[in-house]
């Protein structure tokens, strides 16, 4: 199991791009290190999609194979966010 901050980081970092797909794969870095894509640490509500639609229109078909075969999953949530997940659904129960 890898990490969408650290491993798929790591890959597009060291991808071979031409330079028309530079900046979207900035982009993509940039999204990853801020944990867009996390499982976990992210505000969206499908975070591997979105990560799959990005790397599909940067041209990053490999590591997007990568990606669905699961190369850049999460790592388990710690406490505290299964803390933090389980207090959002009680709320939103309660609405």
């Amino acid at each position: 199991m890898g990490n969408t901050k650290i491993d798929l980081v790591k890959d597009l970092e060291s991808a071979v791009i031409g330079e028309e797909q530079l900046l979207k794969v900035k982009t993509i870095i940039k999204n990853a290190k801020d944990g867009y894509y996390h499982d976990f640490d992210t505000l969206i509500a499908t975070p591997k999609i979105q990560l799959h639609f990005d790397l599909l229109d940067a041209g990053l078909v490999e590591i997007d194979k990568k990606m669905q075969n699961g190369d850049y999953d999460d790592e388990y949530p710690t406490q505290e966010q299964e803390k933090e997940m389980f207090n959002d659904l009680v709320k939103e129960r309660e609405i």
